[in-house]
């Protein structure tokens, strides 16, 4: 009976520990989308995602390490999508990748509100703030893992990044980001 007693302590210290780390989680390429909307102009998503979660729960700290393939973004019209590949916005073919890296994991009591880090696109690098509109996990029936979703939004400058086009014309300076992520503990 002592024998049993030692095991299942030793069993039990071993999970509350490993629950006490950060757990990394891999992006779901198939569940996560980002959407845009510059004003009422034009609208649509980026398809393919790549990345990693860290997340400490306890110390309220985590990484967001994702990058969005530029050539993955969809309009809903060809014409629209050729120019958004284009040299005078996303350059898709000189910078393949949008990548985000958030460092900074700001909570509200056992909630988290905002993710902040930095934003590259198109060679610049600049700070950005995604608001969380939901997040949660859950554990599955055994034996899947712990997945983690949420939802995430900014609103950036796009000329900050060098995206002019049409500026002069009246169209708008700012895109409202939309993340949905799901991702699966490791």
């Amino acid at each position: 009976m002592r024998m049993k007693t030692v095991c299942l302590l030793l069993v039990w210290l071993g999970t509350a520990s490993a629950s006490a780390q950060a757990a990394t989680y891999t992006i779901d390429p198939v569940r996560t989308t980002t959407t845009y909307e510059l004003g009422s102009i034009s609208s649509g998503r980026f398809d393919r995602h790549t990345g990693t979660i860290q997340l400490d729960r306890e110390a309220k700290t985590g990484i967001a390490d994702v990058s969005i393939e530029a050539a993955s973004v969809r309009s809903g019209m060809a014409l629209i999508d050729s120019i958004l590949v284009g040299t005078e916005l996303f350059n898709a073919s000189q910078y393949p990748s949008i990548h985000f890296l958030g460092n900074q994991f700001l909570f509200s009591g056992e909630t988290l509100t905002d993710v902040a880090g930095n934003l590259t696109m198109l060679g610049k690098t600049l700070p950005v703030v995604l608001h969380v509109n939901h997040f949660a996990c859950r554990l599955p029936a055994a034996p899947e893992p712990e997945v983690c979703s949420g939802s995430f939004e900014t609103t950036i400058d796009r000329t900050d990044y060098g995206m002019d086009l049409g500026v002069s014309l009246g169209m708008p300076r700012n895109v409202h980001l939309v993340v949905q992520v799901e991702a699966v503990r490791q």
